[in-house]
């Protein structure tokens, strides 16, 4: 997780993963895979108003690759490593799909990935202190 992976990106790589598996939810991927596809070029230069993705290659690295690691800790893929190479492969299409749907339901899915991270982690109680200093 980092500041790259937020509801909008989310949802964007998500929505251009599934565009690059088309009807073979079983294909493997890396994040240049889905980086370099036609789509992708579309959706990051027309909704974010991103420069050519083969004029800014260090702008998009955290751009794809944080929202598919986000995706791996939280089980929806899977990821295996090859050399240098993440590989992912779709573990929840369900999961895929919803966060691809809508920005709300990417916005969803993190809150309660985080919270469940957070719970999970044992830091619950300082951020629950932290809310009731700063409230």
């Amino acid at each position: 997780m980092d500041q790259k992976v937020t509801s909008d990106v989310l949802c964007a790589v998500t929505e251009c993963v599934i565009a690059f598996l088309g009807d073979n939810l079983d294909k493997e991927f890396t994040k240049n895979d889905i980086r370099f596809s036609n789509y992708a070029q579309t959706l990051t230069t027309e909704s974010f108003n991103k420069p050519n993705l083969k004029d800014a290659n260090s702008e998009y690295d955290k751009f794809f690759a944080q929202p598919l690691k986000t995706l791996a800790y939280s089980k929806v893929l899977i990821e295996t490593k090859r050399g240098n190479t993440n590989v992912y492969k779709v573990k929840r299409f369900d999961i895929l799909e919803f966060i691809s749907l809508r920005e709300r339901n990417a916005l969803n899915f993190l809150e309660i990935y985080l919270s469940k991270v957070i719970l999970e982690s044992g830091f619950q109680n300082i951020f629950n202190n932290f809310s009731l200093v700063s409230g």
